[in-house]
């Protein structure tokens, strides 16, 4: 991630900001596009981390495996409810 995060700094260092997006002095107020498609995507990024963490256990066979998920299950829940 630290990788990423710094080549994605370096990368919009050297491109800039987009022309015409932003003007010097002229501050307006930044609206969402659409409420209900954040929470969409909300619910969806959700379930992909359901299906990323907890998959993770798929080849369950034994009572540990299968405690080993729902721990797995509850960490996803509380970091997404968390932040």
């Amino acid at each position: 991630h630290l990788c990423g995060g710094c080549a994605a700094f370096a990368g919009a260092k050297v491109v800039g900001p987009r022309d015409g997006r932003f003007t010097a002095g002229e501050h307006g107020e930044f609206a969402p596009h659409s409420p209900s498609l954040v929470v969409l995507g909300t619910f969806l990024i959700m379930v992909g981390w359901y299906g990323f963490n907890c998959g993770s256990t798929a080849g369950m066979s034994t009572t540990s495996d299968a405690m080993q998920a729902t721990l797995i299950a509850k960490n996803t829940t509380c970091g997404g409810v968390g932040g």
